[in-house]
């Protein structure tokens, strides 16, 4: 019939490494006006592009709010961490909202290394506060040598941060585990020192 469609959905790419490439070959079968049947072919390519994640690696350390550091992969929903008011200026004391486990897989990571001789695993891109730009900057594989220099701000005490320069990058292919965390109103959480927010 004239006119007919079909739609097909190709699979969702949870792989934050690579694209995906589908092709897809149709064969049409129809009747002529005659009596006689004729078919048509058609071939397709598609790709679903890489998942876009913005996570930690495993073994990142959240700063709580009785200043000890807790890994990522063993805080839970309610716990209480150290946030940033930036209304106030001040530390303050917030409950976390959702910590997500992506799953066991590999994935692309960019390691930043910093001055104060701290580094951080993170995976897509990732908020980190920049004291020179006075804003949070996303972070990714693709810019993030356009930071290297500048100053970012860091845990010092309960009362007072201090600056620490990104000095460099890696970026490497992992297979371990990976989390998003966000706290209930302030929205961002101190990880491995740094001031850090999702997007």
């Amino acid at each position: 019939t004239t006119g007919q469609s079909v739609t097909l959905t190709t699979p969702i790419n949870s792989d934050t490494s690579n694209n995906v490439t589908y092709t897809v070959t149709c064969t049409a079968t129809f009747t002529k006006s005659d009596g006689t049947t004729g078919q048509a072919f058609g071939t397709g390519t598609y790709i679903a592009t890489k998942a876009d994640e913005t996570c930690f690696e495993k073994g990142t350390r959240i700063l709580m709010s009785n200043g000890e550091e807790k890994e990522i992969q063993f805080i839970n929903k309610g716990d209480s961490v150290l946030t940033w008011n930036f209304f106030t200026s001040q530390y303050e004391e917030q409950k976390v909202a959702f910590v997500i486990d992506h799953g066991t897989r590999q994935y692309e990571i960019l390691k930043l290394h910093f001055s104060n001789g701290e580094d951080l695993s993170i995976i897509g891109d990732h908020g980190i506060f920049d004291y020179d730009l006075n804003k949070y900057v996303y972070i990714n594989i693709d810019n993030y040598n356009d930071y290297i220099g500048h100053n970012f701000v860091s845990y010092q005490n309960s009362s007072e941060y201090c600056l620490t320069k990104l000095v460099s990058g890696e970026v490497y292919l992992e297979t371990t585990n990976a989390y998003s965390i966000t706290t209930e109103y302030n929205y961002n959480a101190i990880a491995n020192k740094l001031f850090t927010a999702p997007p």
